[in-house]
């Protein structure tokens, strides 16, 4: 993150929410359980059953054996294999191995006691998947440390803790995996990312339409209708917008100054910046801030 210096000595940068995939997700995520198995010595079988939910297996050393409809799957540490609603699984891990099995349902699904699948059809080897960045096995230590936890907060953070799992999981398979309904929904607000990003990298700057459309690598028109079409404003508009949402934010939970929030935002002035504000949002920024 890039500390802007809005007043002497005084350096400020701001987060805020991105427009994306979670808009688009009908679904809520919940822990179910999760197993830990550590084989050493001897070998490690389930017998063949069918999974009613998401069970993720996270293997965190050796190699993990199963079959998975009736098709051998090796996935060798640190890997996960997802198993999805449906599926038929049996185990048959050689030592020395140890992973944990997470459970979590993604409800409404087909029926009442059954998770929707959130993945199209994939072969069994494509279920495998490697775990590079060590965030799964990261996820999955702080559901265990999680669930040790007594006090009545800790269901809440492991179903926060399932729900980025899924995340994550949807993040790292490629896109032609996933069930194309649910896709096609997050691809529609992939425009809007798009645009957010953009914005984001030019808060502190003055961006026209010709910049944003260079940038996006589209023509004037085509960004000028799609934004139309999508947000019933202009593109400049939407930029305006977000900086006057951001300032809107830094009024009412910083001390900055106008003057330094109007340098944050890129205007020339701070009497610039209050007529925007102003035009926008009905009240200039020192009424706003008296609120």
């Amino acid at each position: 993150m890039q500390l802007k210096e809005v007043g002497p000595g005084k350096f400020f940068a701001c987060v805020t929410r991105p427009a994306g995939a979670a808009d688009a997700f009908p679904f809520r995520v919940t822990f179910s359980n999760m197993d830990v198995v550590d084989c050493r010595k001897d070998r490690f079988t389930v017998l063949r059953h069918r999974h009613p939910d998401y069970e993720i297996i996270v293997v965190r050393k050796g190699s993990y054996r199963c079959r998975i409809n009736g098709i051998t799957v090796d996935a060798p540490a640190p890997s996960i294999v997802i198993l999805k609603p449906g599926d038929h699984h049996e185990d048959q891990c050689e030592k020395p191995v140890m992973f944990h099995a997470i459970t979590v349902r993604i409800v409404p699904g087909p029926q009442p006691d059954e998770s929707a699948n959130i993945l199209g059809e994939i072969g069994a080897e494509a279920q495998v998947v490697a775990d590079r960045t060590g965030v799964f096995s990261a996820l999955a230590d702080r559901m265990g440390e999680e669930g040790q936890r007594n006090d009545p907060f800790a269901v809440g953070v492991l179903d926060a803790l399932a729900f980025e799992f899924v995340w994550e999981m949807l993040r790292a398979v490629p896109r032609a995996l996933i069930d194309p309904k649910l896709l096609g929904g997050i691809t529609r607000h992939a425009f809007a990312l798009e645009l957010h990003q953009l914005f984001a990298r030019h808060l502190h700057h003055h961006l026209g339409l010709r910049a944003m459309a260079k940038e996006l690598a589209v023509s004037e028109r085509t960004l000028s209708a799609r934004c139309r079409s999508e947000f019933k404003t202009s593109p400049t508009r939407l930029f305006m917008r977000h900086k006057m949402d951001r300032a809107r934010i830094l009024l009412a939970q910083t001390s900055l100054s106008i003057g330094e929030i109007s340098s944050y935002l890129g205007f020339e002035n701070p009497y610039h910046f209050s007529t925007a504000y102003k035009r926008l949002h009905g009240v200039p920024p020192t009424q706003h801030r008296a609120r």
